[in-house]
């Protein structure tokens, strides 16, 4: 989140945070926050073959999700947990929903998160790289590796010195 672009914050984290505060402190704001969450993904998962932000239609709903959310953050709530998870979150309320804003953005990382699994697989069979040089190494060809199949573009040209990703 330190690079100065937009991001999507992951709300399946979000929403795991928000179960456990519902659990936790009973906490109502933490489960409004959560069905915000939920409704909205659902939302666009459902209309996700014709989704257009910029319709009528989809702009109005993307709007009353928006509105949901700043009337939440209106007030810090009282508990620990969830105060804990607004102050986290209450400058950052534009990154919450920004994948209602266009159809390639997703609302969760997951994907990012599967094409590291190999990777963290391989360093817990093995236990460790027997150096640092071949953790980073590893790391630099993994993110290459990874970044390549995402933009469809031939591995073995993406590791090569004069190649350069769009």
């Amino acid at each position: 989140l330190k690079i100065k672009a937009q991001h999507q914050i992951c709300l399946s984290h979000l929403i795991r945070d928000c179960k456990y505060i519902e659990e936790a402190e009973k906490s109502k704001w933490a489960k409004d926050l959560r069905l915000i969450f939920e409704e909205s993904i659902k939302y666009k998962n459902e209309n996700i073959e014709k989704y257009n932000p910029l319709e009528k239609e989809y702009f109005r709903e993307i709007e009353g999700f928006k509105k949901r959310l700043r009337f939440l953050f209106k007030k810090n709530p009282p508990q620990k947990e969830e105060k804990r998870l607004y102050n986290q979150l209450v400058g950052r309320q534009k990154q919450l929903l920004l994948f209602l804003e266009a159809k390639e953005i997703p609302a969760t990382n997951n994907a990012s998160e599967r094409a590291l699994r190999n990777r963290v697989t391989k360093r817990k069979v093995s236990g460790c790289f027997r150096s640092e040089m071949g953790a980073y190494c590893n790391d630099v060809i993994s993110s290459i590796i990874e970044t390549a199949k995402k933009q469809n573009v031939n591995i073995l040209d993406a590791l090569s010195p004069d190649f350069s990703f769009a």
